[in-house]
């Protein structure tokens, strides 16, 4: 997220559209905080992360449909799984 947030930044200032840049810089400070704070809490980003999405976006360009669908499930299943089932486990059948 940081590196997406510099990366934003950078580009808007390669514009020279200087307003734009300056409304950039206003809301880059709190986001960068918040980032900086935030993230540590998360932990590290999953070694595969890049190469499934990366995967993702292939079949999305080959129109691979299917592919994509069951790439994107098996990649939630494997992370969001677990919080799934934490989640369950707290609320216990409550609805």
């Amino acid at each position: 997220a940081l590196n997406e947030l510099e990366f934003y930044r950078a580009l808007v200032a390669a514009s020279g559209i200087w307003p734009a840049t300056w409304m950039v810089n206003a809301f880059w400070v709190p986001l960068r905080e918040i980032n900086v704070q935030i993230a540590p809490l998360l932990g590290p980003v999953q070694a595969e992360f890049q190469s499934t999405m990366t995967e993702l976006l292939e079949r999305i360009e080959q129109r691979d449909e299917s592919g994509a669908v069951a790439r994107v499930s098996t990649w939630f299943q494997r992370i969001d799984g677990p919080l799934l089932e934490l989640i369950g486990g707290i609320l216990g059948g409550r609805k």
